[in-house]
């Protein structure tokens, strides 16, 4: 190394992390051969903080806004430092390394992927997809360096945020397991559910030195494959809730609709004989001495299923009114 270049490489320099990057969370301060000039004058602003690090460990940290005089100011991150071989061409290498203290508002997540649960309403395995926002800071910077940073000269927002973003599903999935609450019942109670996978994530975060001030869901949806499942047990639930209504069993009902659907398929004489056999059929168990009632609602009830069997064609006009004045016999 020639005199000229020693020489430079000794002159007074400021050492500061001008943040032209607002997303920056640590960033390593350039410096020749990775050493500090003597006389320097370390400046660190607000809301940032400094590590010392040597031969890839952290020896000293500055939490706090100061100007130091590396030759003259009395302060412990300098005693650490004026003890290190860091004149001239030394292969000892010391690194500054910055990082921001502030907080970082309005973070937006989603799930890349639904969430499974088993819904403990309708035990169906269900996928639920989820969005939101929370807030993110440094809470322990030499924690977040060693597990997020070291060997790397920038790390941005975007890195960190993966790290939390990857651990929200299993959060989400056992907060659901954990609450009990069914797909339906999910959008009226977020804040519960916010809540709750606000402790999960900031218990992991604080594992990598972050904290999590604020997390929010703002709404959830279901994948196609679970809101088919679901359409089919509510149509089913419907159909029995109408069975009941007159007085028949589920599995009764659907044999009626078979017997519709076959009733329709068929052409001509055949399909209509088909039918007015079905409406008979049914009709007279109906009307058997087991299926009577004395109750005047049950008599209602079958007169409005008589009614029913009428308007889907499965029994005659002339049918309709011989059952219906034998049921009006009976009051």
């Amino acid at each position: 190394m020639g005199l000229r270049d020693m020489l430079r490489r000794q002159m007074r320099s400021v050492l500061q992390w001008q943040e032209d990057d607002r997303d920056t969370i640590f960033q390593l301060l350039p410096t020749p051969g990775d050493e500090i000039k003597n006389a320097s004058r370390l400046i660190v602003g607000p809301a940032q903080g400094c590590l010392l690090v040597y031969e890839g460990r952290i020896v000293d940290e500055i939490t706090e806004q100061t100007a130091l005089s590396l030759k003259t100011d009395n302060h412990p991150f300098l005693t650490t430092l004026a003890s290190l071989p860091t004149l001239f061409e030394s292969p000892h290498k010391v690194q500054l390394y910055f990082y921001r203290t502030t907080l970082f508002p309005g973070l937006r997540w989603g799930t890349a992927q639904p969430v499974r649960y088993l819904d403990p309403v309708y035990r169906l395995p269900l996928a639920v997809g989820m969005n939101g926002t929370y807030s993110l800071r440094l809470a322990d910077a030499r924690t977040a360096f060693l597990r997020l940073c070291a060997g790397e000269r920038r790390v941005d927002i975007a890195r960190i945020k993966a790290v939390l973003d990857a651990q929200l599903p299993q959060s989400i999935a056992a907060t659901l397991a954990g609450a009990a609450y069914s797909c339906t019942d999910i959008d009226s109670h977020l804040d519960d559910i916010s809540a709750r996978i606000h402790e999960r994530l900031a218990r992991l975060a604080g594992e990598y030195g972050l904290a999590v001030p604020e997390f929010s869901v703002n709404g959830s949806i279901l994948d196609r494959e679970s809101r088919e499942r679901l359409e089919t047990v509510f149509a089913m639930r419907a159909r029995q809730q109408a069975a009941e209504e007159v007085h028949l069993s589920y599995e009764r009902l659907e044999q009626i609709q078979a017997m519709r659907d076959a009733a329709r398929s068929e052409n001509g004489l055949a399909g209509a004989g088909l039918q007015l056999g079905t409406g008979l059929e049914l009709a007279a168990q109906l009307l058997t001495p087991s299926a009577r009632s004395s109750a005047t609602d049950e008599l209602a009830g079958r007169l409005r299923l008589l009614q029913q069997l009428l308007q889907q064609g499965l029994i005659s006009q002339d049918d309709f009114e011989e059952r219906k004045r034998a049921l009006l016999d009976r009051i």
